[in-house]
């Protein structure tokens, strides 16, 4: 559901799309698991596919209706702290912007691929080529609230961060059953810390708008 609707809700990917929290339904909606085998007539693409059709598909097979809804909440908002920003200003071609399906030579060795990315291991974010708005929705995931670009500050730049999993919904995924992520890096500020300090940037607390997918029905799919 949260791809269809949101990541490719209009046949394209919305790169660093925030994850959408979805609320209501009954409990198996979260802990049960389906096969879905479907055959889409004509030569769609793929973002068709799991966009429009995939929500097609949900609301015939599973009798779905969903709605956006939008509320004040707990959220973070991103400023320039004090001492101003510490910026890297990103040079025009040194990344591949990435698309679905990848381009072609995305996977070769030494290829940098432009946007967000969080590395659990080293417990770090790299976002290269990115803007603020677009580093925002990386953090968003990390703190799991809604983080708003307030910086006012344009343009693209090249964003390494290195932090502490404490705090940060990294440290919930190492309580799991990662033995790689097991030792936390020594000495690594907090994400608060480590953005004020890294990159001149920092996260206030507040309230601001947050979307939210709200099931309003939904029932067990029968088989074919």
């Amino acid at each position: 559901m949260g791809n269809a609707y949101t990541s490719y809700a209009d046949g394209r990917l919305k790169l660093n799309s925030e994850p959408t929290p979805i609320t209501g339904g009954p409990s198996w909606v979260r802990n049960s698991s389906y096969d879905i085998n479907a055959r889409a007539e004509g030569n769609p693409s793929v973002l068709m596919m799991l966009g429009p059709m995939m929500q097609k598909l949900l609301e015939d097979r599973f009798q779905l209706k969903i709605h956006r809804q939008t509320s004040e909440g707990p959220v973070y908002f991103l400023t320039v702290a004090r001492g101003g920003p510490k910026l890297h200003a990103f040079t025009e071609g040194s990344c591949m912007p990435w698309s679905v399906p990848p381009p072609p030579d995305a996977f070769k060795p030494g290829t940098k691929i432009c946007g967000g990315m969080i590395n659990g291991i080293a417990s770090s974010v790299e976002a290269p080529g990115s803007t603020l708005d677009e580093f925002s929705k990386v953090l968003r995931i990390l703190v799991d609230r809604p983080v708003i670009d307030k910086t006012g500050i344009a343009g693209r730049f090249d964003i390494r961060v290195r932090f502490s999993r404490e705090g940060t919904v990294l440290d919930d995924i190492r309580l799991g059953k990662n033995p790689a992520m097991a030792a936390d890096p020594t000495g690594a500020p907090s994400i608060f810390v480590a953005l004020q300090e890294e990159l001149g940037l920092k996260l206030e607390a507040g309230r601001g708008p947050v979307d939210t997918l709200v099931i309003d029905h939904i029932e067990r799919p029968t088989e074919n």
